[in-house]
C-alpha cells in the first residue's frame, strides 16, 4: 500500500498573492507591446521631424515685369534627394506656354533675375544643370506646375523668372522675354 501525501500548496485559493500576479501578467504584456508599438511611432515621428530638419523652403511673389496685372507665386522645398518647385500663375496670356527658371541674382538685377541659376557653374545652360518648369495657360489666363529635380538648389537661387517660351518651345534651353519675376525669401 502507498501512501499518498497531498500538501496543499495553496495554488488554486483565492487569497493566494501567486494568482493575483499571474492574473496581471496577460496585462502586464499588453502593456508592454502597446508601449513598444508607441516607442516605434515615435521613433518614425523623430526620423520625419529629423527628415524636414534637413529641407529648406523659399517662397517668392511674382510681379509682372510689362505693367500688366499678371502675377504668380512660387514655392521651392530643398531636401538631401531632390528640390521641389511650385509655380502658380494668374491673369496672364490664356492659352499659352511658359517657361520658368530659378535665377541667380535678384528682379532688381538688369536683366531681372540675372542668368539662370546652374547647378554647375562650370557647365552649360541645359536641363541637366538647371531646374525648368514648363507650363500653358488655361483660358482664364492661370496655370500651376510642380516639378522635382535632382538637382538641390543652393543659395545661389535669388529668384523665380518666367519667361514666355522661345519660338523653339518649351524644350530650348533659352527662354524668351521675361514677363514675370519673384524675388525668393528663405524661411
Amino acid at each position: 500500500m502507498t501512501d499518498t501525501m497531498r500538501y496543499d500548496t495553496g495554488k488554486h485559493r483565492k487569497d493566494n498573492p501567486l494568482n493575483k500576479m499571474t492574473a496581471f501578467l496577460p496585462a502586464l504584456g499588453l502593456l508592454a507591446t502597446v508601449a513598444a508599438c508607441g516607442s516605434s511611432e515615435s521613433e518614425s515621428q523623430d526620423s520625419e521631424t529629423d527628415t524636414d530638419a534637413n529641407k529648406k523652403t523659399a517662397t517668392a511673389a511674382l510681379i509682372a515685369l510689362d505693367g500688366t496685372e499678371a502675377a504668380g507665386s512660387s514655392q521651392i522645398t530643398v531636401s538631401e534627394e531632390e528640390t521641389t518647385v511650385e509655380l502658380t500663375i494668374t491673369e496672364m496670356n490664356p492659352d499659352t506656354d511658359y517657361t520658368s527658371h530659378l535665377h541667380d541674382s535678384s528682379c532688381e538685377a538688369d536683366p531681372p533675375g540675372g542668368e539662370h541659376w546652374l547647378a554647375d557653374p562650370e557647365a552649360g545652360m541645359g536641363e541637366d544643370n538647371e531646374i525648368h518648369l514648363h507650363l500653358t495657360t488655361d483660358d482664364s489666363g492661370e496655370a500651376t506646375v510642380t516639378t522635382s529635380s535632382p538637382l538641390e538648389a543652393d543659395d545661389r537661387v535669388k529668384s523665380i523668372v518666367v519667361h514666355t517660351d522661345a519660338p523653339e518651345g518649351h524644350d530650348h534651353a533659352v527662354a524668351g522675354d521675361r514677363v514675370l519675376c519673384g524675388d525668393v525669401a528663405y524661411d
